[in-house]
């Protein structure tokens, strides 16, 4: 029927996929014409688009953070399809959403998880560093800035951090 929620839904995002091709990305100076909008740009596979950024922050609320990993680990196993990007990226998003909203215990979580995976990572230990240091927990703060400045020597926001804390790098 054309009453059908679903159908109403999806005639819409036809139409919008149309007037992006048609008449957004006409606009844009010296296109390429191969260059396309399609269903699988934003959905990849998934009935609802979303990012794994979406799917940690929402179990994190959900279910805690112990169930958001365990989420990720699971897509992460089971997706190689390019649903979801599993680089290092997302999970740095996530951890500053989770921050800002006060969950930091979850942000730590996942950017511990994080460095199982990308452990050669200065980021991380900066991202570790700032939250702990925000936190108090200057001893913590200290050991991921001397990871960060280790990981990346002469990295300014590493040796910020470490001598706002007393311990420049040597």
């Amino acid at each position: 029927l054309d009453d059908k929620v679903e159908k109403q839904t999806a005639r819409f995002m036809l139409a919008m996929v149309d007037t992006l091709n048609s008449v957004t990305l006409a606009k844009v100076p010296q296109r390429h014409e191969a260059v396309k909008i399609t269903c699988v740009t934003c959905h990849r596979g998934s009935p609802l688009p979303g990012t794994i950024e979406t799917v940690i922050t929402d179990a994190v609320d959900q279910f805690g953070a112990d169930s958001a990993i365990a989420r990720y680990r699971k897509l992460r196993e089971n997706m190689g399809n390019g649903r979801y990007d599993f680089s290092e990226f997302p999970l740095s998003v996530a951890a500053r959403t989770l921050a800002g909203r006060g969950k930091t215990d979850a942000a730590v979580a996942i950017l511990t998880m994080s460095q199982e995976y990308n452990p050669s990572s200065a980021d991380v230990d900066m991202q570790l560093g700032d939250i702990y240091e925000k936190q108090g927990d200057k001893d913590k703060a200290v050991t991921r800035y001397q990871a960060a400045w280790t990981k990346r020597p002469n990295d300014p926001r590493a040796r910020g951090g470490l001598t706002r804390l007393g311990k420049p790098p040597a």
